[in-house]
């Protein structure tokens, strides 16, 4: 049997689809700045939460937010499709950077809305909003800043105020205004001139720049300065306006300062291109005000001037700051020996002043001048020689006495002390020489004297001259450069005579062939007393006898140096045979001549000659004892007792002679 088609049957049970989802937004605050303040600059990450609600499967989920997408920022949905409870969180791919006007405004409020499709047939449900409304933080501020271009007033000084008002908070400031509050200048000051003009409005850290120009009194000055105080005002977006005072503060500084310049100034009185002893010194003494305030009573004390009651007078007596004033001594200082001495003129002035009341009284200021004078030491000596003729020969010779005296005269403008004199001649002698005084003022001279004469020795006659010099020595003062020590020198001459006598004597007759007269082959002994009769020493003695020396005889002396008075008998060394040419003469006459050597320098002596004549057949004469030779120290006095002798003995020879063997001198 065929089989039926299987019977269907459908129920159509209707189900109750629902659409229906929500959005959360969030707003997530970045302190970019890290100053704990949602201000300008700091970000806003917002995120956005959709959920399924309803019962149905929700597709094409996005998120529409107008703030962000004129921003160009867009936001992104993953994924797109919702089952029912599900939900989704949508991010914006940059965060949102806080303006000006946000925090102006005090908030950022921002709205998003979320669309989804529902499925077919299902009705579509109102898209839900959500608003996040994200506070910032408003702090408006106003800053204002006045300088001035000068440390202090100085009158007459144009000095520029300078007034910075700066918008220190993080709101836009309007109707921003800078304003004098007080100014206590006696002048008057400019017009504020701001760029930009005022009233202006300030962002933040924008500021607005006034200045003002002023010219200070004398009045500023004396009252202590100039103080200036202003305001600066402005506007926020929100609340009351707000407003800061700042001052500037100009000085006077009040400070009394004065300077003293103290000139001097030479006039050479005595004309000599020198500053000494009479010369004038005129001082001036300039002061001058080098602080900002008046002075009076303006003076000088000068206690060198004073002590010689010169007064100093200054005018005017009141000096403006600047200004000076010369003050003149009303009588020159007249340079003293002691400057001279000292070198120079030290001289110190003092300056006073009266500042106005209160301001404090400086140090009185002091100016020296040191007034060079011109200290020259010299001077001179003059030695003279004073001869005292002691054994009254009116000769300068052996035994007479010089008297030295020596004159030291400053001849330079400086005391010179210690004057004393050097005399090597004196001081070997032990002879000392006295000054008294030995300070000398220039031009004063003093006479030193030795304490003993000088005495005459044998060598000053032999050189025809004594010969001395000294040498003046003294000191100049301190820092005085000291001269050459003055040397004089005197020339005494004296008296040097060269003379000398010869006594030639036959000191014996040998009686040859014993016949008892003098006859032919009979033997003479000559003998030759030669004395100095001269004030000099003679040397080289000698006689010459011509018949002894044709016959090869030789006389000699010993010694051969005479001193004055001194004698020598000079001998034959062998007898003189009478001959028979003396035979028939009937005498032996024979003749000698006796020299010497004088000084250098000196007349030599002329020589001196004596005659022997022996008569033939007369007696034999009895031997004669000559003189002996005399030299030494006791030369003179011998020398003249052996002449007087020997004057006797050739007295008593010529007597015996003349009666006895008739033996006479040629």
């Amino acid at each position: 049997m065929e089989t039926p088609e299987p019977p269907t049957s459908t129920t159509d049970t209707p189900t109750d689809p629902v659409a229906d989802y929500t959005l959360v937004k969030l707003a997530d605050v970045v302190d970019v700045n890290d100053n704990d303040l949602t201000d300008l600059g700091d970000e806003i990450n917002y995120t956005f939460q959709v959920t399924n609600t309803g019962n149905t499967t929700l597709t094409d989920v996005s998120i529409t937010d107008p703030m962000l997408a004129d921003l160009n920022i867009t936001i992104t949905c993953n994924p797109t499709t919702l089952a029912p409870g599900a939900s989704v969180t949508c991010e914006a791919d940059a965060p949102y950077v806080i303006t000006q006007t946000d925090v102006d405004n005090g908030q950022v409020i921002n709205t998003a809305t979320a669309t989804a499709t529902p499925p077919p047939g299902v009705e579509t449900p109102e898209p839900p909003t959500s608003t996040t409304d994200t506070p910032t933080d408003p702090v408006p501020g106003i800053t204002l800043v006045k300088t001035v271009d000068a440390t202090e007033v100085v009158l007459g000084q144009e000095v520029t105020y300078t007034f910075v008002a700066t918008n220190s908070g993080n709101t836009t400031l309007t109707g921003v205004l800078v304003e004098e509050v007080e100014f206590t200048g006696a002048g008057e000051l400019s017009q504020l001139a701001c760029d930009p003009a005022q009233p202006a409005t300030l962002a933040p850290a924008a500021f607005v720049t006034c200045t003002a120009t002023y010219t200070v009194t004398q009045a500023d000055v004396d009252n202590g300065g100039v103080d200036n105080t202003a305001s600066a005002t402005g506007t926020p977006p929100s609340g009351p306006p707000i407003s800061d005072q700042d001052g500037a503060e100009l000085p006077s500084n009040p400070e009394a300062g004065y300077t003293l310049v103290k000139l001097a100034d030479v006039v050479d009185v005595n004309d000599n291109d020198l500053t000494d002893l009479g010369d004038e010194i005129n001082y001036t003494f300039q002061v001058t005000n080098t602080g900002n305030t008046t002075l009076t009573d303006v003076s000088i004390t000068d206690p060198m001037l004073a002590d010689l009651n010169i007064t100093i007078t200054c005018n005017p007596t009141t000096l403006a700051p600047g200004a000076s004033v010369t003050c003149e001594a009303d009588a020159p200082y007249v340079i003293t020996q002691t400057d001279v001495d000292n070198g120079q003129v030290i001289n110190t002035a003092t300056a006073t002043a009266t500042p106005p009341p209160g301001v404090e009284t400086p140090e009185p200021p002091t100016s020296t001048t040191d007034t060079p004078t011109d200290p020259v030491a010299d001077y001179t000596l003059v030695k003279l020689a004073d001869v005292v003729d002691v054994n009254d020969n009116d000769l300068t010779d052996l035994g007479d006495e010089i008297n030295y005296t020596f004159q030291v005269t400053n001849t330079g403008n400086t005391t010179l002390t210690d004057v004393s004199i050097t005399d090597p001649m004196l001081a070997d002698l032990n002879i000392t020489i006295t000054c008294n005084p030995t300070t000398l003022a220039p031009g004063a001279s003093v006479t030193c004297e030795a304490d003993a004469p000088y005495v005459i020795t044998q060598t000053d006659v032999d050189n025809g001259q004594v010969i001395n010099t000294a040498t003046a020595t003294a000191t100049p003062p301190p820092g005085v450069e000291t001269p050459e020590p003055p040397t004089s020198t005197t020339d005494t001459p004296t008296d040097p005579v060269a003379a000398l006598s010869l006594d030639k004597q036959v000191s014996r007759v040998e009686d040859v062939n014993g016949n008892g007269v003098v006859d032919a082959g009979d033997r003479i002994t000559y003998v030759f007393v030669v004395t100095n009769t001269g004030t000099v020493v003679l040397t080289d003695v000698s006689v010459d006898d011509p018949k002894l020396e044709a016959l090869g005889i030789t006389v000699r002396c010993d010694p051969t140096t005479l001193r004055p008075g001194a004698s020598v008998t000079c001998e034959a060394d062998s007898p003189y045979s009478i001959t028979q040419a003396d035979t028939t003469a009937g005498r032996v006459v024979n003749t000698a001549s006796a020299v010497g050597d004088a000084p250098a320098g000196v007349v030599p002596p002329t020589p001196a000659t004596d005659t022997v004549s022996t008569t033939i057949g007369s007696p034999v004469p009895l031997p004669v004892r000559p003189g002996l030779p005399v030299t030494g120290a006791h030369g003179v006095g011998l020398g003249l007792t052996a002449l007087a002798l020997l004057g006797v003995g050739g007295a008593m020879i010529v007597v015996r002679r003349r009666s006895e063997v008739t033996i006479s001198r040629g």
